[in-house]
């Protein structure tokens, strides 16, 4: 499990997860080659998932938005960006919970978020079930906001973003226990 850190927050109440690597059919604030003769940067996936085929919203059980204390109404997936996402209020109103799946990035999975790892403020490696992950948001602002990226295959990866604007609960373990949820639920690759 990965290590409590303090969590980062873009400003605003509702999150958005730091989606600075490229997006599918889209542009980021690096700019990555497409192909790389470098050595892999993001540890190897030991045993690698598959997100394809998955709705995003689908990533969590009702016993786990309700473990969550998401509210299942508040769903949307009206979301900009290129990555498919959805997200979700709790049920107190005080926290944004969104969830994203990435199946198709030129230079996928954690390879991708590592290549532009400069361009985050806190960018911090670890472990979540036995998957590589990475907390990596734009500022460290506590624990009011944060991301959770975990690599499901080489060419994939998952990400939880939570956020407390008012600092009621903590987002990074809020958001861990979401990525953990999340890839519990996804078949091996095939």
């Amino acid at each position: 499990m990965f290590a409590s850190a303090g969590c980062a927050t873009s400003g605003h109440p509702s999150p958005t997860p730091s989606t600075a690597f490229p997006t599918p059919g889209g542009s980021s604030d690096a700019t990555v080659p497409a192909t790389s003769t470098v050595a892999p940067l993001a540890p190897r996936v030991p045993v690698p998932l598959d997100a394809r085929g998955v709705g995003v919203c689908d990533l969590l059980t009702p016993a786990q938005q309700a473990e969550l204390q998401i509210d299942p109404a508040s769903q949307t997936t009206d979301l900009p960006g290129a990555a498919p996402r959805c997200q979700w209020r709790t049920r107190d109103q005080s926290g944004v919970l969104t969830a994203t799946s990435a199946t198709d990035f030129a230079v996928g999975g954690l390879e991708g978020l590592y290549l532009v790892r400069g361009t985050y403020g806190v960018f911090e490696p670890g472990d979540l079930d036995g998957f590589p992950m990475v907390r990596a948001d734009r500022q460290d602002t506590g624990d009011r906001d944060c991301t959770i990226y975990v690599g499901v295959a080489e060419d994939q990866l998952v990400w939880a973003a939570a956020g407390f604007p008012f600092g009621d609960r903590s987002a990074c373990a809020v958001a861990r226990q979401m990525a953990s949820y999340m890839i519990s639920n996804l078949p091996p690759l095939r």
